[in-house]
């Protein structure tokens, strides 16, 4: 499985390219993770998170993305309006080359 961990206190993956992963120190090396407080499920689409939750919380009309001169919104996307977050959330999750 792309992506997949040697060490399963990491979980899966959805990078394909494991550089990173694999030159990771050993567990004992690592500093301790203070996780509590955040219940998130073993797999999560970060994109949907960043983007789609926000609007679903009430923070559609803030400011979710500054560039190239130009504010975005999380209603908006960067080709469209509202109505392609779900594109967007791909790219941001997924990177644009990839689309998932």
């Amino acid at each position: 499985m792309p992506g997949a961990s040697p060490d399963r206190s990491l979980g899966p993956s959805g990078h394909l390219d494991t550089f990173t992963r694999d030159r990771l120190p050993p567990p004992e090396q690592w500093p301790d993770l203070l996780l509590d407080g955040f219940n998130y499920p073993e797999i999560l689409n970060a994109g949907v998170e960043l983007t789609d939750a926000m609007v679903r919380k009430g923070f559609g009309d803030h400011t979710a993305l500054i560039g190239n001169g130009r504010h975005r919104t999380y209603k908006s996307s960067p080709t469209g309006p509202t109505g392609s977050r779900t594109r967007w959330s791909r790219t941001m999750a997924c990177g644009p080359a990839t689309g998932c």
